[in-house]
Formats: C-alpha cells, sequence, structure tokens
C-alpha cells in the first residue's frame, strides 16, 4: 500500500514540475476534461504560485480572444452596475475610500421611518418594493429599504442619527397622505 501511495505521489511531482506553476498545471489540456480558462492580474499569479517577486519571470495563463474580451466586458459591466449603485444609494461626499477607491461605510444603531408593514406573500414584496419606489420619487434624499423581516414584508426608508430628525421627515411623509403608515423605529442604519 505504500508503495503504490509514493508512486502515486511521484507521478502527480513529476506532473507538476512539468508544468511551471500552479495555474499552469490548471490551464492544461487534459483528454476527456473540461477546459480551464484563468482571468488574473500578474500580482495575483505570483501571490497564487508563489513567487517570490516581481523580477521573477512572469509567467502567464492560457486565454482564448474570445474569453479574455468577455472578461473586459463583465469588468465593464461591473464597474458601470458599482457607478450607478453608488448613484442610487445617493452616498454623500463624507464617505471614506479605502485605497482601492471602493467606499467604505459603518453600520451605526440609529433611526428609520417605517412606511409599509405586509404579510409575506409575493403581493406584499412587491407592495413593499412599490412604497420605496414611491418615497424615493417624492423624496429623493431618503433612501429605501424594503426586505423581509419574518414573518412580513417591510418599507423603511432614510437613515437618521436622531429621534427628532426622523420625526421631522415623518411629519413631511404624513403631510403628503400617501403611506399606509408614517412611524419612527430604532433600527441599525448605514452611517456617513
Amino acid at each position: 500500500m505504500k508503495h503504490k501511495l509514493l508512486i502515486t505521489f511521484s507521478f502527480f511531482a513529476l506532473t507538476v514540475q512539468a508544468q511551471s506553476t500552479f495555474t499552469d498545471y490548471l490551464a492544461t489540456t487534459r483528454a476527456g476534461q473540461g477546459k480551464v480558462v484563468i482571468h488574473q492580474t500578474k500580482d495575483l499569479e505570483r501571490l497564487v504560485n508563489n513567487l517570490a517577486s516581481p523580477n521573477t519571470a512572469s509567467r502567464t495563463t492560457t486565454t482564448t480572444n474570445e474569453a479574455s474580451s468577455q472578461g473586459e466586458n463583465a469588468s465593464k459591466k461591473s464597474a458601470e452596475t458599482a457607478k450607478n449603485t453608488l448613484k442610487h444609494k445617493n452616498i454623500t461626499s463624507g464617505t471614506r475610500t479605502n485605497a482601492e477607491g471602493q467606499i467604505r461605510r459603518r453600520k451605526g444603531t440609529g433611526y428609520r421611518i417605517q412606511i409599509y408593514t405586509g404579510g409575506n406573500s409575493r403581493a406584499d414584496r412587491m407592495t413593499a418594493e412599490k412604497y420605496g419606489r414611491l418615497c424615493r420619487k417624492e423624496f429623493p434624499e431618503l433612501i429605501p429599504y424594503a426586505h423581509f423581516a419574518s414573518p412580513r414584508w417591510i418599507c423603511r426608508v432614510g437613515d437618521f442619527r436622531t429621534q427628532e430628525e426622523a420625526a421631522e421627515y415623518a411629519a413631511k411623509l404624513r403631510k403628503e397622505g400617501i403611506f399606509p403608515e408614517v412611524s419612527v423605529v430604532k433600527s441599525t442604519i448605514w452611517l456617513p
């Protein structure tokens, strides 16, 4: 048994040595198996393959022109999605960013205004989202949060640090008269 294990391990070691890196080993085409295409930066490749320095000869992974163009399109789409998400969330300019330019936000205790409470059906979910869109249209400065809090769908809006700020906006929402309920609730909020 030990001899079989030793032979198998030796065969695997020789196979890995034939390919110069782990990513080369993964990208090798084998009969009866699928093809692995790896898209990564050179820094990430050095990290994965445990290469010491940037001066080490760069090893490239196999890609096809079609696959690389799909990867570029996917990264462009994800960048556009991130940009649209930031616009939608109405994040203030006082937010912090990390070295990569990604926005870092913190959660904290605060208040939100609850404008809808429903049941647990799909229709209730649609209604909660509808009231969120309606609030966003009428009060663009308030961010809607429609989510499921077992056993019901609820829609809350805004991120207020104090109850007084929330009560001020709640009065404006009540004055409009378009929401079935308007109440200030303590909640976990996104801090600016």
